[in-house]
């Protein structure tokens, strides 16, 4: 049975956490940091190429390793909600995070959300 498709903010993600480790390495290789951490290199690899997502075991040994904050390797330890903005596109990369939280609602939360967005709306309506 394959995967399934991995979501437009789950990309962003991947790439993300590439760009932080891509960064943060400078000047080492994948294996020293695997010899370090413990994380093996096929893993790592998964990691810097976007093939796959860190979990927080190896965020926090990573972490640790570069003595920086878990923010520092994964934006969902960030207390900024729009940690993933996409420059190509911002509304849109906003749009797609919002309808990912949605999806993660339960059905009476997911009324409550869209009441407020009506609420919002007519609110923006009579301030226009």
């Amino acid at each position: 049975m394959p995967r399934p498709s991995l979501s437009y903010h789950e990309k962003l993600l991947r790439k993300a956490i590439s760009k932080n480790l891509k960064k943060l390495s400078e000047g080492r290789t994948q294996a020293e940091i695997s010899e370090s951490t413990n994380i093996p290199t096929s893993t790592l690899s998964g990691y810097f190429a976007e093939r796959s997502t860190i979990n927080p075991e190896n965020t926090e040994k990573l972490a640790n390793f570069f003595n920086v904050s878990l923010d520092k390797i994964d934006p969902r330890y960030s207390r900024n909600i729009l940690f993933l903005e996409d420059n190509d596109d911002e509304d849109h990369s906003l749009e797609i995070e919002i309808l990912d939280m949605i999806e993660q609602l339960n059905k009476e939360n997911k009324y409550k959300a869209f009441i407020n967005t009506q609420k919002l709306l007519i609110n923006q309506k009579e301030n226009n």
